[in-house]
């Protein structure tokens, strides 16, 4: 979009941010929550790669 403006935050806004830090119980399981989905992650990807290996075979 031409001239579009984008929208500004005034520090005295920021100031006034809370910020929640979790206790190191609820931080352990957003670290294992977040490995689980990188390695889903990363197992989804090899499993699209050896399914476009097998329609490779077929379609050259």
């Amino acid at each position: 979009m031409v001239g579009a403006t984008m929208p500004t935050l005034q520090l005295a806004s920021l100031k006034e941010l809370s910020v929640s830090v979790p206790d190191e119980l609820d931080a352990e399981k957003m670290r294992d929550a977040v490995d689980s989905e990188a390695r889903l992650q990363a197992a989804t990807e090899e499993l699209k790669h050896e399914q476009a290996a097998l329609s490779d075979e077929f379609w050259r």
